[in-house]
C-alpha cells in the first residue's frame, strides 16, 4: 500500500530527453493546453513527467500508472505506466526526496474539446492529478 506517496509535480510535454550518464531530464515542448482544428483529433505523443515524493524507505519498488481521463465521466482516453525501484545509499531523508518518472503516451485521440485529467496511481491508488485543456482553434476571420 502506497497511500503516503504523493505526485508532487506532473509536467506535460511533447517529449523528454534523458542525458546518458547523469540521468538529467530535458523536457521538450511543455504545455498545459492543446489546440486542434477539428474533433476528434489525435496527438502523436505526450510525456507526463511525474515527481514522486514521500517514499517510505530507502528500498522501494512501486508501479506507477498514469491515465488521461474525461473528468466528468471518468472515461479513460489513454493509459500508460512505469516502475520506480531501487535502493538509496547514505544519509538520505526519503520523505524529502523526489524521483522523476517520465511516462510516455502514444497517439492519444481526444474526442471533443474540454478539460481532461492526468491521473497518477501508485500500486493502483491515486496519488495525484492535473487538469489540462484541449481546445478548438478558432479560424481567423478574413477581411477584404
Amino acid at each position: 500500500m502506497n497511500a503516503e506517496l504523493v505526485a508532487s509535480s506532473i509536467v506535460l510535454s511533447d517529449g523528454v530527453i534523458i542525458e546518458h550518464g547523469t540521468g538529467k531530464l530535458s523536457l521538450i515542448g511543455c504545455f498545459n493546453a492543446l489546440c486542434f482544428s477539428q474533433f476528434p483529433s489525435a496527438h502523436p505523443g505526450i510525456t507526463a513527467t511525474i515527481g514522486i515524493t514521500n517514499l517510505k524507505s530507502k528500498k522501494f519498488s512501486v508501479n506507477i500508472t498514469a491515465r488521461i481521463e474525461d473528468p466528468n465521466t471518468g472515461h479513460v482516453i489513454s493509459s500508460s505506466g512505469g516502475k520506480i525501484d531501487g535502493e538509496l545509499q547514505g544519509e538520505v531523508d526519503v520523505h524529502q526526496l523526489t524521483i522523476d518518472l517520465p511516462v510516455r503516451f502514444t497517439v492519444i485521440v481526444f474526442p471533443a474539446p474540454g478539460f481532461y485529467s492526468m491521473v497518477v496511481l501508485a500500486d493502483n491508488e491515486m496519488i495525484g492529478k492535473k487538469l489540462f485543456l484541449v481546445q478548438k482553434l478558432s479560424q481567423p476571420k478574413l477581411t477584404t
